[in-house]
């Protein structure tokens, strides 16, 4: 199946388009909440002129499929306004992609807070935002008339310092796939059933982990959630593998990491996420979890190659995946 083409524009409030996806919007909110004043539609072409906030709209292959509004409120904080992603694309990460859109919008209008108002009975919206870096924060303005209904949340958006940008998690991701490929080619097709102890991975066992354990973990790290089916059938994909199967599909992870990150926003990088009891940022599991577990892994295999008896094998292999120069 083809792939679907999403863009995110500009566009005029008062659009036909645009008043179709607020219709559709207010309708479903109507149907939602029923109670007296639980509802707020307002929003004027005015707030989303040009330097006092925005209206955006989700094309799919050139189909208007989904909006947001920025409006001011004050010098340093914004609202986001009119969320709307149609339900037959719902769940494909549609909404995600808005959010990081409109905080780019707020940032070039040199925005330091975000807030929004959404209600409670918006399961998805609910999990959108906090999954986005959203907290909740306490009712504000009109929303303290429907404090029966109404959740708000806030963001801070102020531009922070990354300790590793996205480019360069890629590059380090790249790198660990060229190291262990350096290393793999260091095995003895003989003793590939070599194994330290009996408790332990033969060395064939521990290349066909590392032939899926990276893409896995990141796969999961991206979606902010472990499947543990997802990774059986990773595991159950690697088992059949021979040597050179093996270092193919080790090989293929330089594009697999690419693909992975191409549509991974900065903002999604600092977004929470849970995992494995943890709480942290997404970034921080790429780097801890996935990033150091390929350095951990391709050094245990650094040391079975040593115990095999490859004893010329030093640090410059095992960090910089190459051969130590000759001794003159």
């Amino acid at each position: 199946m083809a792939s679907k083409t999403i863009t995110i524009a500009r566009a005029e409030l008062t659009a036909d388009f645009s008043r179709a996806l607020i219709d559709s919007l207010n309708a479903e909110l109507s149907g939602l909440y029923s109670e007296p004043g639980a509802n707020h539609f307002h929003l004027d072409p005015e707030e989303v002129a040009d330097g006092r906030g925005v209206f955006l709209v989700v094309y799919q292959d050139g189909t208007p499929v989904g909006c947001g509004a920025l409006r001011l409120l004050d010098a340093a904080t914004a609202e986001l306004k009119r969320m709307y992603v149609s339900p037959t694309v719902r769940g494909t990460g549609m909404g995600r992609r808005l959010v990081a859109a409109l905080e780019s919008e707020a940032r070039a209008l040199g925005v330091q807070h975000l807030v929004l108002e959404t209600g409670i009975r918006q399961i998805a919206a609910l999990a959108l935002y906090r999954a986005t870096g959203f907290h909740t924060i306490p009712l504000y303005g009109e929303y303290c008339l429907s404090s029966e209904t109404s959740v708000c949340f806030g963001k801070d958006i102020q531009e922070e310092i990354m300790v590793l940008t996205k480019s360069e998690l890629l590059s380090s991701l790249h790198n660990e796939v060229r190291i262990l490929l350096h290393l793999a080619s260091k095995v003895d097709r003989a003793k590939l059933g070599y194994r330290p102890t009996p408790k332990q991975r033969s060395t064939i066992e521990l290349l066909k982990y590392l032939s899926m354990m990276g893409p896995a973990l990141g796969e999961a790290t991206k979606a902010g959630t472990f499947d543990p089916a997802a990774w059986t059938a990773a595991e159950q994909a690697a088992e059949p593998r021979d040597f050179d199967q093996t270092l193919a599909a080790i090989a293929a992870h330089t594009d697999t990491y690419t693909r992975l990150l191409a549509d991974v926003s900065e903002t999604d990088m600092r977004a929470e996420i849970e995992m494995f009891g943890d709480k942290g940022t997404r970034g921080a599991f790429m780097v801890n979890l996935v990033l150091c577990s390929c350095a951990a892994y391709r050094t245990q295999l650094f040391l079975y190659l040593k115990a095999g008896g490859r004893e010329e094998l030093d640090s410059m292999n095992l960090w910089a995946g190459v051969d130590s120069p000759e001794a003159v």
